[in-house]
């Protein structure tokens, strides 16, 4: 169920690993919610945290 569009974080980004987690740390923390991702873009989205993630931890 897409979020009412006032609410959410409608800013493009591209989906590499920094900028990926940035973002997502970034709405998560405001609260905002991501728009309108494809199924496709979700999936590389989690990808890239993850690696991030681990890329951060090491």
């Amino acid at each position: 169920m897409h979020q009412p569009r006032e609410q959410c974080n409608t800013t493009q980004f591209h989906v590499d690993a920094t900028t990926g987690v940035d973002a997502l740390l970034d709405n998560l923390s405001n609260g905002r919610p991501f728009c309108d991702l494809d199924q496709n873009t979700a999936e590389r989205l989690c990808v890239h945290v993850a690696l991030e993630a681990l890329r951060r931890l090491s």
